[in-house]
């Protein structure tokens, strides 16, 4: 059994094998032998310019994502490579693990605790919001802030509480 068809066969409960069967059908006839196409031309290109010397002297191409966009980027042409180029992008789309929503999950348990349920919903999701996205220190953060005469007012008037 072939690469395609044991992950196709993985894939899919014994309850779909007509589906199974019609995926991996599709698979082998229709996109192997494109994406084989594209693959050896990638390969090629690989080779015959001497890439893999040149992204490992190179810092900014270290990264595979840069890899793919400088391999794409050589052939000036949106849809070359579809097959791969679909694939490539599923892929990078894909969280390489689990840990910035861990992350999430353990400063909501941090402020919304038994005994701290009072806080509200629109409240954790700020608290979030500038956990997970604003990098100044409380330090920094209160000197900026003195600086900022409409923020501070706004801050020190009642109005924010009667938008609830």
């Amino acid at each position: 059994m072939d690469c395609i068809s044991a992950l196709v066969k993985e894939l899919f409960d014994r309850q779909f094998s007509n589906s199974r069967k019609k995926c991996e059908a599709i698979v082998i006839s229709v996109l192997a032998p494109q994406i084989i196409n594209e693959i050896v031309t990638i390969n090629s290109l690989i080779q015959s310019n001497n890439k893999l010397n040149l992204w490992s002297e190179s810092p900014t191409n270290k990264t595979p994502d840069k890899r793919w966009v400088d391999i794409f980027h050589h052939f000036n042409q949106e849809n070359h490579f579809p097959q791969t180029r679909t694939i490539v992008e599923f892929v990078f789309s894909l969280p390489g693990t689990s840990a910035p929503v861990e992350r999430v999950f353990s400063i909501i348990n941090k402020y919304w605790t038994i005994e701290k349920t009072q806080l509200l919903l629109p409240a954790l999701e700020a608290v979030l919001y500038l956990k997970l996205n604003y990098d100044k220190t409380c330090k920094e953060y209160y000197t900026w802030l003195k600086t900022q005469p409409a923020m501070l007012k706004s801050i020190h008037s009642s109005k924010k509480y009667s938008q609830m």
